[in-house]
């Protein structure tokens, strides 16, 4: 059972349990079917909305990987310029500046405990490469 509403008309509407696959195919779905209104000029906007609302949460979910995984990276024995390219030629201090300000932004929340957020610092500092 599909956990994607039929047409959901923002990132909100979609829970946050389904899966990206799912997430993917749907939106899939919804943009062929958005592009194929527009070529026959049918001004329906419930596709296009729908693909809009569905990529934005897929935008979404990767973003609010991105950082863990660049940590995931440097703990992993890679550099902050692996991770860069990773990321489309982010550079070096591009990534020290993002990964700072998440693990700011974790540590305040709570969600990263302070031997956390050292370690994380720790690995910044021996990031470059």
């Amino acid at each position: 059972m599909s956990d994607v509403p039929a047409f959901p008309a923002r990132p909100a509407d979609i829970p946050d349990e389904a899966a990206v696959a799912e997430l993917l195919a749907t939106y899939q779905r919804h943009l062929f079917l958005a592009i194929t209104a527009r070529a026959a000029n049918d001004h329906d906007a419930r596709h296009a909305l729908s693909a809009l609302a569905i990529g934005q949460a897929i935008v979404d979910t990767f973003a609010g990987e991105r950082w863990p995984l660049v940590r995931d990276v440097l703990e992993g024995g890679a550099g902050a310029d692996d991770a860069g390219a990773a990321l489309g030629g982010l550079e070096v201090d591009e990534i020290a500046a993002g990964l700072t300000s998440w693990a700011d932004r974790e540590h305040r929340a709570g969600a990263l405990s302070l031997d956390d957020y050292d370690a994380v610092i720790e690995l910044i500092a021996g990031g470059a490469r």
